[in-house]
């Protein structure tokens, strides 16, 4: 019920997002946010599903197409931070150096996620009564390409709370890293979800303000 729940928020916030693009007629990097926003309805809803669809191929393809949502989408993160900098007429986020920067880096981390995932075996797992799929045989420690998407919308939120004053989005990160980062002795594998999103709520609560702030 509970991923039900999160299903429906994020979809929620989709529809905010989708409002935000139709006032605007020009194109915006921000708009990468809905992306990423797509990609966390599927996942959350294919864990609400999972024990309905039970344990074989069909919910192991329908996870596989998870993690490579994820490998597509997530770096894409990179550039609607690049995006909120130009929105907010932050001087870094102007410069062509910047952009030729951000797309490097959003490309390098999505080639490095497919090759990542195509070196790996998805195995069931059942925990706190929710099934999934999970990738075994990969690196050990924290997913690198999502250390490095946090670390540089940590750095934006910071220039964005020194320039503008604005700290939903630094709020939201740091939420996001304490979250992943201190384990809390709650019997549940939704935590992680929560923070998740609160972080993706405060992204939307930036872009909707420097869109709305940009159209007067």
């Amino acid at each position: 019920m509970l991923y039900f729940s999160f299903t429906a928020l994020y979809i929620a916030l989709l529809g905010w997002g989708l409002f935000l693009y139709r006032t605007r007629t020009s194109h915006s990097f921000t708009y990468f946010l809905l992306v990423v926003m797509l990609g966390l309805i599927y996942d959350n809803g294919l864990l609400a599903i999972g024990l309905f669809i039970g344990e074989g191929s069909t919910l192991e393809t329908l996870n596989l197409w998870k993690f490579l949502g994820h490998a597509f989408f997530t770096p894409t993160l990179v550039l609607f931070a690049l995006g909120i900098g130009r929105h907010a007429k932050l001087q870094w986020a102007k410069k062509n150096v910047t952009l030729y920067s951000f797309l490097l880096i959003t490309i390098t981390l999505i080639v490095y996620e497919i090759t990542e995932i195509m070196h790996q075996t998805l195995q069931p797992v059942v925990e706190y009564g929710i099934l999934r799929y999970t990738l075994v045989g990969g690196h050990s420690g924290p997913p690198i390409m999502v250390l490095i998407v946090t670390f540089i919308l940590l750095l934006v939120s910071i220039s964005l709370f020194r320039h503008t004053k604005w700290n939903v989005m630094l709020i939201g990160v740091v939420l996001m890293i304490a979250g992943s980062a201190i384990p809390l002795p709650i019997e549940s594998g939704a935590v992680t979800n929560t923070f998740e999103l609160i972080f993706m709520t405060a992204l939307m609560m930036t872009m909707s303000k420097f869109l709305l702030k940009e159209a007067g």
